[in-house]
């Protein structure tokens, strides 16, 4: 008989098709995100859908009680806010997941944590590496990984920790699927620009193979459970991968490029990272983007422009991430190289109508 599993944040760029992955692998689903969240359809057989706010409402404790796994995707990602702030949601509400779980005799927890706790480093990034928390942000997740490992296995279910790299994909509304605006905001500009190249390297991941591996900690579950980084098998310049997606979007580039340089980002990262210059910038680019978007009759409440701080660590060294753990259990990614991934996502913001599909020439 298939498991039936609790997801929160299950409106979000991956909880949505985690829930659908679920849905087509057998399982029987509860999915949880906040009222007024566009959460799928219920199917009173195998979906139930639940609009809980975590910080205030405790009836996920209950809920988690009731099944045998618990995915806990839910999270307030800005690290801009406090601590006082991102807890409820990102440490105390996870913990209380994970008592109600343990209550209720669940036999795996699945937690969703961030990339965001390593170090730049000029070596791909391990598991076993140590862990920082340059902001309130990354300390909640890491409190949160802490008391789940304290946890694991001896008085409650076992624990699976996923530390993805920057996801885009789908639904993708902040961080580097923020970049999906870039090219239509441009071609009021300009059909041609200079390409790019260099910079410090990262390595994404597509919001269905985050959604996949989760599946596959379900359906292979580990004895202690573990931690698992989450990218793919593409590392690119940040340069590349910039001109990568302005080209697949429809901007001519240049054959020769410039090189992106990596001081200039070290530099002018003390200057961009304040809130005046960044709510500056982003209101900028909202009013930009909202005239596009009434122009072009896009989606109401679809992606937009920003930047986000977490993003900007990206910009002044290396992010990129060891994946050989999760892959010798045997797991593969559907898109391990980035130009797949981006091609994928960029036709559903089209179809979606949350970017203009661009005239090609």
């Amino acid at each position: 008989m298939k498991k039936r599993v609790l997801v929160t944040g299950a409106a979000g760029c991956v909880g949505w098709q985690l829930v659908a992955e679920l849905l087509e692998r057998g399982f029987s689903v509860v999915a949880v995100d906040r009222p007024g969240s566009p959460l799928q359809d219920p199917r009173p057989d195998i979906l139930e859908v639940r609009e809980i706010d975590l910080a205030r409402d405790g009836r996920a404790f209950e809920l988690a009680g009731e099944v045998d796994v618990v995915v806990n995707l839910a999270a307030i990602v800005d690290v801009s806010l406090p601590f006082s702030t991102l807890a409820p949601v990102n440490l105390d509400a996870a913990r209380n997941l994970y008592e109600g779980a343990a209550r209720g005799g669940a036999s795996l927890f699945v937690h969703i944590s961030t990339g965001s706790l390593y170090r730049p480093s000029d070596r791909p990034l391990r598991e076993s590496d140590p862990l920082w928390t340059p902001n309130d942000y990354a300390r909640t997740k890491l409190l949160s990984e802490d008391y789940m490992l304290s946890r694991d296995g001896y008085s409650g279910p076992a624990v699976s920790i996923l530390r993805p790299a920057l996801v885009f994909g789908p639904r993708g509304k902040v961080l580097f699927s923020a970049v999906m605006t870039v090219a239509p905001m441009l071609r009021r500009y300009t059909k041609r620009l200079v390409r790019l190249h260099g910079g410090p390297r990262t390595n994404l991941v597509h919001s269905s193979d985050v959604a996949r591996a989760v599946c596959f900690l379900i359906e292979h579950p580990q004895p202690h459970g573990g931690v698992f980084n989450v990218a793919n098998d593409d590392p690119l310049p940040l340069g590349d991968l910039l001109s990568k997606s302005l080209d697949l979007a429809g901007i001519r580039l240049t054959r020769r490029s410039l090189p992106v340089p990596a001081w200039l980002l070290q530099c002018s990262r003390p200057f961009i990272d304040r809130d005046a210059v960044i709510d500056f910038l982003n209101r900028r680019f909202g009013a930009q983007w909202d005239a596009i978007c009434r122009a072009e009759g896009l989606a109401a409440g679809g992606v937009c422009p920003r930047i986000d701080r977490e993003s900007l660590d990206y910009a002044s060294g290396n992010f990129v991430f060891d994946n050989s753990k999760l892959k010798a259990l045997g797991f593969g990614y559907r898109y391990p190289d980035y130009e797949s991934g981006w091609r994928q996502a960029l036709s559903w913001y089209y179809e979606n109508r949350w970017l203009p599909e661009p005239v090609m020439q």
